[in-house]
């Protein structure tokens, strides 16, 4: 089991980044936008689990499957 735990400063999405992402890719319910890691990410493989969690709000989690 691999855990990285991270921490939120501050998190901005703008209505632009999301519009030029769609330009090239179709986005989804449940896709995830990666915009930057703290330096110490692993590489993601199919099998693992990607889980997310917010405080007070809940978790999600999402497999990894090969493209």
């Amino acid at each position: 089991m691999l855990l990285i735990v991270g921490f939120l400063v501050r998190i901005s999405y703008k209505p632009l980044d999301i519009s030029f992402i769609s330009k090239y890719a179709t986005l989804l319910p449940g896709d995830m936008l990666w915009t930057g890691t703290s330096g110490k990410t692993p590489p993601i493989n199919p099998g693992d689990t990607v889980t997310i969690e917010i405080e007070n709000v809940g978790t999600l989690e999402n497999p990894v499957e090969s493209a």
